[in-house]
């Protein structure tokens, strides 16, 4: 009996009649980069987070504005003693831009054009004519050109800098989380797959035992029911070893499940289906000669751990927010100014316009308007921003207390870490001392029974210790490559 189980054993053990597929160490953290859901969800949570962010620096794109507009009336009404129709046409069209500037300001550049003319019609013909006559109607097309400049700034709250940019600032601290948060699932998801790996590399070794120990009782019920056939052995021995081999059989069945889940909890942290059978195809490697000083290893797993990055990103923030609401406690006050330039022009049926004249003469700043002034908002009371100061700084409190919490957490588990490793070591050496003891001895049974003096039964136990000490041996060294990750990850270095 091979001792170590074929692909197409785990497959069979596992239910399944497809040929195994056969997964290297490397290839299992690989695929789990690539394919895990918990590390994907956790990519597209950055790409969401730089969505975010580009959305928050849009807060300062400037806005451009454009309108067009045509409109005509008809109104009837009693002008100069007779009764008149009226029409009205209008054509104008604007385009300006304007901005929101992180110091507070906000500006704007406004170009306006307008064109109007008033026609008039009447029954009485002649009445109307002479009032044209009398210059007491303004049939011309009148064109108006204005642009206006204006800009208002913060002169209390909303003039610091640092409050303005708050979208920004939080988007961006929001990005530095979600990539340190990441970095933490990606070395949880490395962790996992690791201890998945060797938990399925172990748990086929425990099922090949499993098989040998059975094939040990069946043989020694073979041998007893010989001897009980003989009258050398009373028929008890019957009883006792049929038990021993329906215990061998119950343990088989409890490996083998235990092996199905850990092939589907593999499956499931490299993207796979549960139930595809998978075969490990690398061996553990002892590492023995690794630094243990404690104290380092706490000092890098309180400066790089991930998730103690990612609360202190958080206090960044929150001490941040603290400092805007304390700015919003303050008055409103806003300093407005304007200048603007205007053109007027005349367009005659005997000289019409095409309103170009007004736009350039307008630049002649023959008519022109300025404007200045100030908005003061006080709100009474100020409940609304005092209270939401008060949650800033509670919240900036509880990030504090959780950090330090977590850092001493951090410190235990990496403390604990250490001495495991350092109790790895002896368990290693244990592993090696009992799977050297357990060699000699098959050897010395090999011997005895070559000479007639011990059965096939002892020699059958021998090999079964052999057995059980390699697969000791071997769970030592993965449970110490586990251990060697573990640490690793608390210090955020995997």
């Amino acid at each position: 009996m091979p001792a170590l189980p074929t692909a197409a054993l785990i497959a069979l053990l596992l239910g399944s009649s497809a040929d195994a597929a056969e997964l290297a160490y490397s290839d299992a953290l690989s695929l789990a980069l690539e394919r895990n859901p918990s590390l994907l969800g956790a990519q597209q949570d950055l790409r969401s987070a730089d969505g975010a962010l580009l959305a928050a620096r849009g807060v300062f794109d400037p806005t451009a504005t454009a309108s067009v507009n045509r409109n005509s009336s008809l109104e009837q009404a009693l002008s100069f003693g007779f009764p008149t129709t009226t029409e009205n046409r209008n054509a104008s069209w604007n385009m300006g831009i304007n901005k929101f500037w992180s110091t507070g300001t906000t500006s704007a550049l406004n170009w306006s054009n307008n064109a109007n003319r008033t026609l008039f019609t009447a029954e009485d013909v002649d009445r109307l004519n002479q009032v044209r006559q009398l210059g007491f109607l303004n049939e011309d097309e009148i064109f108006n050109s204005r642009l206006t400049a204006s800009v208002t700034q913060s002169l209390l709250q909303g003039f610091r800098m640092a409050t303005n940019l708050s979208g920004v600032r939080t988007a961006t601290s929001a990005r530095s989380q979600a990539e340190a948060e990441a970095l933490r699932v990606r070395q949880q998801v490395l962790a996992d797959t690791a201890k998945a790996y060797w938990a399925l590399y172990t748990q086929g070794r425990m099922v090949s035992l499993a098989e040998a120990s059975l094939q040990v009782a069946r043989e020694e019920q073979r041998v007893v029911e010989a001897k009980v056939e003989q009258g050398s052995l009373a028929p008890l021995e019957r009883s006792r070893v049929a038990a021993a081999v329906v215990q061998a059989e119950s343990a088989l069945i409890d490996a083998e499940s235990q092996l199905r889940n850990a092939n589907n909890a593999l499956q499931v942290l490299i993207g796979g289906a549960p139930g595809e059978v998978l075969t490990t195809t690398s061996a553990p490697v002892a590492v023995t000669d690794l630094p243990l000083n404690p104290e380092d290893a706490v000092g890098a797993a309180l400066q790089n751990n991930p998730g103690l990055q990612v609360l202190r990103m958080r206090m960044e923030a929150a001490e941040q927010d603290l400092l805007d609401a304390k700015h919003r406690l303050l008055p409103q006050l806003d300093a407005t100014a304007s200048y603007g330039l205007a053109g007027f022009e005349v367009g005659t049926e005997e000289a019409p316009s095409s309103g170009l004249k007004t736009a350039a003469g307008m630049f002649d700043a023959e008519q022109r308007s300025w404007s200045l002034g100030a908005n003061l908002s006080v709100p009474l009371g100020n409940r609304a921003d005092r209270g939401a100061a008060d949650q800033r700084g509670a919240a900036l409190q509880r990030l504090r207390l959780d950090e330090q919490a977590l850092a001493r957490t951090t410190e235990q588990q990496v403390r604990a870490q250490v001495d495991t490793l350092r109790s790895g070591k002896a368990r290693l050496a244990l592993a090696e001392a009992n799977l050297r003891l357990a060699e000699e001895t098959l050897d010395a049974e090999r011997s005895r029974q070559e000479s007639g003096r011990t059965v096939q039964k002892d020699v059958l136990e021998a090999i079964k210790n052999v057995d059980n000490a390699k697969i000791s041996l071997q769970q030592a060294i993965a449970d110490h490559l586990v251990a060697i990750i573990e640490l690793e990850r608390l210090k955020g270095s995997l």
